[in-house]
């Protein structure tokens, strides 16, 4: 499912009129969808949220990372990397994702004292890459002596020829860490980017433990079995160090 509330929520629907065995769904919208997920249990159909949550609904089981911890660890990896606190700008995808919101909260947290968010940021790119690495663009444009950039989810450099047009002006910069880019998330490109100098670190979730952990639920809980309301799973911190390593099993 595409992580577009109004869509998700007419897809789940569509399914529980099919009477799907079990449902794994990544919440793009909280309000949006505790209702769908109510209906979903109500018609007697294993139901679990994985990723992104939605806590005060009648959901069974929630698999995923934990997002404030994950927000933290960008923050903390910022501060350590450029000490003494500076200017800031977080970039993340909807308002209404709770998920993404926990990572707004942990980063602002794991920065620490001394730091100031610029004006209008969080940048919402609502997922999308292209407009994510406009804002990065437009937001270095009007504060050309931030220090900090700190995406809590990919995007801007799910597009790399579009990140490396933006950052390799401030190339320099990173390398000397006048200005830290970490981001969350651990794909190809971004791992590409991390190793040729366009970011100074990756904070990752883990998703194909995610997924396995998510079948293995929904099978128990349709078996009748107890389960466990909330798993998380833990993260991968990526830095020039050893940014080959994880590059040698990406796929």
């Amino acid at each position: 499912v595409e992580h577009e509330p109004a869509s998700e929520a007419q897809i789940v629907q569509d399914l529980i009129t099919q009477g799907i065995d079990g449902l794994a769904i990544s919440v793009a919208d909280v309000d949006a969808m505790t209702n769908v997920i109510n209906q979903a249990v109500e018609a007697g159909i294993p139901t679990i949220t994985f990723d992104a949550d939605a806590p005060g609904s009648k959901r069974q089981a929630f698999v995923g990372t934990d997002n404030y911890a994950m927000g933290k660890a960008i923050g903390e990896m910022a501060a350590k990397l450029h000490p003494g606190g500076g200017t800031f700008a977080i970039v993340s995808g909807g308002p209404a994702a709770a998920n993404l919101n926990d990572r707004v909260r942990g980063t602002i947290d794991g920065l620490g004292a001394g730091w100031t968010q610029v004006e209008g940021s969080p940048l919402y790119c609502n997922d999308d890459a292209a407009l994510a690495v406009q804002q990065l663009q437009d937001t270095l444009t009007a504060h050309p002596d931030i220090d900090a950039l700190l995406p809590v989810g990919g995007w801007p450099l799910f597009v790399p020829d579009a990140f490396r047009n933006f950052a390799e002006p401030i190339k320099a910069k990173l390398a000397s860490k006048e200005v830290v880019l970490v981001s969350a998330d651990t794909l190809k490109s971004e791992l590409e980017l991390l190793r040729d100098g366009y970011a100074n670190g990756l904070i990752g979730q883990q998703p194909y433990q995610m997924g396995v952990l998510a079948m293995e639920i929904l099978q128990k809980l349709k078996k009748g079995e107890k389960v466990e309301e909330i798993t998380t799973v833990g993260l991968d911190t990526v830095t020039p160090d050893n940014v080959k390593d994880f590059l040698a099993k990406a796929k």
